[in-house]
C-alpha cells in the first residue's frame, strides 16, 4: 500500500448533514446513520479480532507488515464510522428565525387546504391575526404537520358537523395557535379513540401513531409543545405555543433625507437604499419643511446643520404644522437646544447597522 493511501487512512473524514432538511427527513436520517454505525461498528470489531489472531501466527516480517498496512485500513474505516455515529446523534440547530404571523398563517392556511376532506360539514373560522410583529424558530414543514394534524384531530372529534374557532395571540415573548371545536366528548375519549386515524392521515406515518402525537413530534425541533384541555364551552381546547425569540425590526419604506454635504447625502442614500428603503434627497437642510414629497414619507433624516441650526429649526417648524412623521436628526456633535416631539438624535459617524436600529425605534416609537 502507497505512502499516499497511509497518509489518506490517517485523515479524519467528517460527514456534515443537508442543512435543509424537515423534521421528518432529519429523524429518518438519524435512524438511517444509527443502524449503519451499529452494523458497521460490530463488522469492523470481527475483522480486527481475526487479523489480530492471524498477526500472532505469523513469522515472516514482511506478511506481517501488510496485516499492519490492513489495519491501518481498518482505523480509516473505524473513523468513518465514528462520523456516522456523530450524525446519527447530532443535535441539529433549530430553524431559522421567521416572521410569526406570516409562518404560522401559511400553516393553517396550507392545513386547511390539505385537510378538506376530513373537514367538510365543519365551518371553519380564524380570528383576526395579531399585527404584533415577532419572530419565532419554526422550520416550515414542521409547523405545518403539526397544524395538519391538530385539524385531524378535531375534525376526528367533530364527524364531519360542528364548528372549529382559531385563534393566534402573542404575548409575553410566546405565541399561542388555539383550536376549539364545538364536541362535546371527554378529553380521555377524545385521546383514546384515534387509535387508528383514517386515511385522511398525513401519509408516512403509521396508523398507530395519534395525530397528537404526531403534532408534538413535529414541533420537537422548533421547541415547541402541543397541549389538551376541556374549554368551559365543553368542546376541545389544544393549544400550540412556540417561544418568541426576538422582535421583528421594522423598517420604513420610504425615507426623506436632507444633509448638505454632498458625500454624506449619497453615503445616507446608498446605507437607507440596502436597508431596502426608497430615498428622496434634498441637499438644504433648512428647506425640508417646504419639500413637495414631505407628506408621503414614513422617515425623515435631517442633519443638524451646525452651527445654522437650519436643519433643526426646519424639524420645529414641520412640528409647529402638525407634521408628526418620525425623525433623525444626525449630528457630529451634541445638541444642546430642545429636541422635537418624536426626534432622536444619532451621532456621526455610525454604521449601517447602527443606522438600522435608529431607524427601527424611530418607527416603533411612532
Amino acid at each position: 500500500m502507497s505512502s499516499e493511501a497511509s497518509m489518506r487512512h490517517d485523515s479524519q473524514p467528517t460527514l456534515e448533514p443537508a442543512a435543509q432538511l424537515s423534521a421528518a427527513e432529519r429523524d429518518r436520517l438519524q435512524q438511517l446513520c444509527g443502524t449503519i454505525s451499529h452494523d458497521f461498528n460490530n463488522a469492523i470489531f470481527a475483522a480486527t479480532g481475526r487479523l489480530e489472531l492471524l498477526k500472532r501466527r505469523m513469522e515472516d516480517p514482511a506478511l506481517r507488515g501488510l496485516v499492519g498496512e490492513v489495519e491501518k485500513t481498518i482505523r480509516f474505516f473505524e473513523s468513518i464510522n465514528a462520523a456516522v455515529a456523530q450524525a446519527a446523534h447530532r443535535q441539529y440547530p433549530t430553524a431559522s428565525p421567521r416572521n410569526a404571523i406570516d409562518a404560522v398563517q401559511a400553516a393553517l392556511v396550507a392545513a386547511q387546504a390539505q385537510s378538506n376532506e376530513a373537514l367538510i360539514g365543519v365551518q371553519v373560522s380564524h380570528a383576526v391575526l395579531p399585527s404584533a410583529e415577532a419572530q419565532i424558530r419554526a422550520d416550515a414543514d414542521a409547523l405545518l404537520v403539526c397544524c395538519r394534524q391538530v385539524m385531524t384531530l378535531h375534525a376526528m372529534r367533530l364527524a364531519h358537523a360542528g364548528s372549529l374557532n382559531i385563534a393566534v395571540t402573542i404575548a409575553e415573548r410566546t405565541m399561542r395557535v388555539t383550536f376549539e371545536d364545538s364536541a362535546t366528548r371527554s378529553t380521555e375519549q377524545a385521546i383514546t379513540n384515534f387509535s387508528a386515524p383514517p386515511s385522511f392521515l398525513h401519509p408516512g406515518f403509521a396508523a398507530e401513531q395519534l395525530p397528537l402525537a404526531t403534532a408534538q413530534r413535529a414541533l420537537r425541533e422548533c421547541g415547541g409543545t402541543v397541549a389538551l384541555a376541556m374549554a368551559p364551552s365543553g368542546g376541545l381546547r389544544t393549544t400550540v405555543t412556540l417561544a418568541v425569540v426576538a422582535e421583528l425590526r421594522r423598517l420604513p419604506s420610504r425615507v426623506l433625507i436632507a444633509d448638505d454635504e454632498m458625500l454624506l447625502r449619497a453615503l445616507l442614500v446608498q446605507m437607507l437604499e440596502t436597508l431596502g428603503a426608497d430615498v428622496t434627497s434634498v441637499e438644504d437642510p433648512g428647506s425640508i419643511d417646504t419639500h413637495e414629497a414631505l407628506h408621503d414619507q414614513e422617515l425623515l433624516i435631517v442633519d443638524a446643520a451646525v452651527p445654522s441650526m437650519c436643519g433643526l429649526k426646519a424639524l420645529q417648524r414641520i412640528r409647529v404644522a402638525g407634521i408628526m412623521t418620525p425623525a433623525i436628526l444626525i449630528s457630529g456633535s451634541t445638541v444642546d437646544e430642545a429636541i422635537p416631539l418624536r426626534t432622536s438624535v444619532l451621532l456621526k459617524p455610525f454604521t449601517t447597522a447602527t443606522l438600522e436600529a435608529a431607524c427601527h425605534a424611530a418607527i416603533s416609537k411612532g
